[in-house]
């Protein structure tokens, strides 16, 4: 089929998609919906982001709160083994990052992460610091960079 697209993969997953709204820079997702595919999901590709999950969360509570991302790399915000975790990924490539609160408590909280980008990798990937929050209190925090590294709670 004509015409050919020769744009690398880089190029093609960082061209602006067509928006039939205005640009906004908060969204609202709801529980107990379907999916969304990453192609039509907020594009947090190339810039700072923050997430935050209001939660009411039962004792042992378990599950992804968030996650975005395919075979070629990801990050995801789940609750495990009484921790809050956030793990993020660039291209498949070892060793993922990592960042774990201390242990939650039943009740409401607000649980989120964000990333401040400083700038690119030399392929483009996203360079900055993630902050992980548990009711708008910093309990992990550290760079994200393809190299990776885990960091845990602090004491």
């Amino acid at each position: 089929m004509l015409p050919l697209d020769d744009r690398s993969a880089r190029d093609q997953l960082t061209i602006e998609r067509p928006q039939s709204e205005p640009a906004r820079t908060r969204y609202i997702y709801y529980p107990d919906t379907t999916a969304v595919a990453e192609s039509v999901a907020v594009n947090v590709r190339g810039r700072s982001y923050k997430i935050i999950a209001d939660v009411i969360l039962e004792e042992g509570a378990e599950g992804v709160l968030f996650a975005h991302g395919s075979r070629f790399g990801g990050h995801a915000l789940f609750i495990k083994d009484n921790t809050l975790n956030y793990v993020y990924n660039f291209l498949g490539i070892p060793p993922e990052q990592t960042f774990t609160s201390g242990g939650l408590t039943p009740g409401k909280h607000a649980l989120g992460v964000e990333f401040i980008r400083d700038g690119a990798g030399e392929h483009g990937e996203s360079l900055g610091t993630a902050k992980l929050y548990v009711d708008d209190q910093v309990v992990a925090e550290g760079p994200i960079a393809r190299a990776g590294r885990q960091v845990h709670a602090r004491r």
